[in-house]
């Protein structure tokens, strides 16, 4: 009999942690002191003496009181140098009676898990409940020592852990168990980053971080409350995090860490029927952008600012392009201008800075651009910050050049100078989550009058370490008929017939063009013909479903896609006279509209441009905006509190105060709540009308269209 996947009810986890006798984290078992799980050697013994290699069972058992084991609990142990190996058994007879075994081992999933020993053992049973006995098989090496434990979280209040009596292996050694995280949170409020933790070995940790799975970012987290079993740490963190770990660190330098969920990410408002920028000096003329949604409810345009009337008519054409321009908003407002990023001093990025893209690593965000120095030669580099939602940004100081002519594969872009290397569009590979990709525009060695697109490809986890993968031809002259392919960016589209097209967008010297591939983002092999791409014969706006005529001189696009909505943005080039005055501002700006799909049949899906988005859309959008939770009064002293609810309309809805753990403390709404504002009390009090101790809480109003949470510092 083999374990059916769905029989989730019938499977134990459990982990366990090989830690030496250096180790100085300890829970300390008092004589006496009644456990929750009975561990035991299957021959009742709590001490197993052998001097020869054996195998043998450790038996783990719920109590009487308990009746069941918990779905998962941690086993720990101190060993000498000989080590404690487990066993697994067939998988076919594992899973035939009702006491739990180990029917497989999985090794550590993430360097967190290597650095702290930790495995995974996979338990099953027969019957559909849980089990209340399941053993290991161990293997032991003659005369070894050791002591084990079993702790796991309370089923009754997972804010509590419960532990095991302690078994020996030839009367044990010396040593202290390691830390252990049975469970964590986060809340995370404005930038204010709180990761709650339970476990056991806590209270000796000198170093918590957060960061992803596999190392490829990490934030230090600073510890503001811990005891034995529980850990509070905070950190400054402005972006939305994703799937994310807590590591922890003892002093002795054992770790381990937990998952964390990611931070939920409000949609976007809904678009007026025509979303632009045009920027409000009527000369400065935003050139290639990037276009990116921080999961914050705004969207941000970075931008290269062309003065008009210096490349026309000024005599300091070369103080053009120099700085960017940052603006956010909801595509009907926008905020005030940002435009404290420039050239630097010297290096290479002291002439021109030309065509930014971002992307979010983590708690960063990096600014990848093209930078141009005092000879003219053109590289990419980036910069970094912790948070784009502040005028002025903040940017680290340290500018890092990461891709010239020299990195492309064979040399294939001209190396004289001035070297031409532009245009960088980064995004996360589609095909290795681990990687990114990096889109440039390069002149080709092999005849320096023409352009083409080249792909590079980032090492595992890493910005700043990347491989050329080598040109897209299918987008150069032969294919194009222009010596221009600059501006490019690149998305996968799943097509109605499970399919998936990589499309490749990129300016010509007549217009915006596409370009769509079946086989790979990175496919560098076709030159001529239409096997994986699509010959290109016309212009984006002739891809169109409509042909919409609004594309014409569109100079450069980005496409954006937030949630299930996506979006294509360009700017026109500008129309003006010799002396640089624009005759038509509205053609000086950058345009967004939405991307529709039209499906294809037997072939790959269409695409056309919406104005703008439904009215039901626009409505769920409203309603969601003007959903509210205020702190409106607090009573330092009094241990008293008030919040304001705003509802877009009569409906259900529920207001809860939580503590920094994440467990409720009082229930202050639910049911019907009426349109507009309604003011709600807390006086301090939990549930059971106990006083709720000073610190700090989170008030959190949940509803059909959407959710808020306020933070309430209580002081009596």
């Amino acid at each position: 009999m083999s374990r059916q996947p769905a029989r989730v009810s019938a499977q134990h986890v459990a982990r366990w942690t090989r830690t030496f006798a250096l180790l100085v984290v300890l829970v300390p078992l008092l004589p006496g002191t009644a456990h929750a799980i009975q561990l035991k050697w299957s021959s009742g013994a709590t001490d197993l003496s052998f001097a020869s290699d054996t195998l043998c069972r450790l038996v783990v058992q719920a109590d009487s009181a308990e009746v069941t084991l918990p779905g998962s609990w941690r086993l720990q142990w101190v060993a000498d140098s000989s080590g404690i190996q487990f066993s697994a058994l067939d998988p076919t007879l594992a899973c035939l009676a009702d006491t739990a075994k180990v029917d497989s081992i999985a090794p550590p999933s993430t360097p967190a898990d290597s650095t702290a020993n930790q495995v995974t053992a996979y338990f099953c049973s027969a019957g559909s409940s849980l089990a209340s006995t399941a053993y290991f098989l161990v293997d032991l090496v003659g005369g070894s020592k050791g002591r084990l434990r079993v702790v796991a979280l309370n089923p009754a209040d997972t804010t509590q852990v419960i532990e095991s009596n302690e078994v020996k292996l030839n009367g044990g050694i010396d040593g202290d168990y390691g830390p252990a995280i049975l469970s964590a949170s986060r809340t995370h409020q404005g930038d204010q980053y709180l990761a709650a933790a339970t476990g056991v070995g806590l209270s000796r940790l000198t170093a918590v971080t957060v960061g992803s799975p596999g190392g490829a970012w990490q934030a230090p987290l600073l510890i503001v409350q811990q005891t034995e079993t529980t850990l509070l740490a905070t950190a400054t963190i402005a972006a939305p995090l994703p799937s994310a770990v807590i590591q922890v660190s003892s002093v002795s330098g054992s770790s381990v860490s937990a998952p964390l969920a990611p931070d939920a990410l409000l949609p976007p408002y809904g678009p007026p029927p025509f979303p632009s920028y045009i920027d409000a000096s009527g000369y400065i003329r935003p050139k290639d952008f990037a276009f990116f949604y921080g999961g914050l409810g705004h969207f941000h345009l970075f931008y290269t600012r062309h003065n008009t009337k210096l490349s026309v008519c000024g005599p300091q054409a070369d103080q053009n392009a120099r700085k960017f321009t940052h603006v956010s908003g909801d595509l009907s407002l926008w905020s005030s201008q940002d435009t404290s990023f420039a050239v630097s001093a010297s290096g290479w990025d002291s002439q021109h800075v030309w065509a930014p893209t971002i992307v979010q690593n983590g708690n960063t965000y990096f600014m990848f651009y093209t930078g141009v120095n005092a000879n003219d030669d053109q590289s990419i580099g980036f910069v970094t910050t912790q948070n784009i939602n502040t005028n002025p940004i903040v940017w680290s100081s340290a500018r890092t050049q990461v891709f010239t002519v020299e990195s492309t594969s064979n040399h294939w872009a001209l190396q004289t100078h001035p070297q031409q290397c532009r245009d960088p569009f980064v995004t996360q590979d589609p095909t290795d989550p681990r990687r990114w990709l990096m889109y440039y525009t390069a002149n080709v060695a092999a005849d320096s009058t023409w352009e083409t697109v080249g792909v590079a490809r980032s090492a595992p986890y890493s910005l700043t370490s990347w491989t050329d993968i080598g040109p897209l031809y299918m987008v150069d002259r032969h294919n194009n008929y222009s010596l221009k392919a600059e501006s490019p960016h690149m998305f996968a589209h799943l097509n109605s017939n499970n399919t998936t097209s990589w499309w490749v967008f990129f300016t010509s010297d007549f217009a915006v063009m596409a370009d769509r591939s079946a086989s790979s983002p990175m496919d560098t092999t076709e030159r001529y013909s239409n096997a994986h791409w699509d010959l290109i014969n016309h212009r984006l706006y002739e891809h169109l479903t409509n042909h919409d005529p609004r594309v014409q001189f569109w100079n450069g696009s980005e496409y954006l896609k937030v949630f299930r909505w996506e979006y294509l943005a360009g700017f026109n080039a500008a129309v003006v006279d010799p002396c640089g005055t624009v005759v038509n501002p509205d053609s000086n700006g950058i345009w967004i509209r939405r991307l529709q799909w039209t499906p294809g049949v037997s072939s790959p899906d269409a695409f056309g441009l919406s104005p703008g988005v439904t009215a039901v859309e626009d409505a769920a959008h409203r309603d969601e905006r003007r959903l509210g939770l205020s702190l409106t009064e607090l009573r330092p002293g009094a241990g008293r509190a008030s919040l304001t609810v705003e509802l877009p309309a009569q409906m259900k809805a529920g207001l809860v105060v939580y503590d920094l753990l994440g467990r409720r403390v009082k229930n202050l709404a639910r049911g019907e709540i009426p349109v507009g504002r309604t003011v709600f009390c807390w006086d301090g009090h939990d549930e059971r009308g106990n006083i709720a101790r000073n610190g700090v809480y989170f008030a959190r109003l949940t509803s059909g269209v959407g959710e808020r949470v306020v933070r309430i510092p209580l002081l009596r």
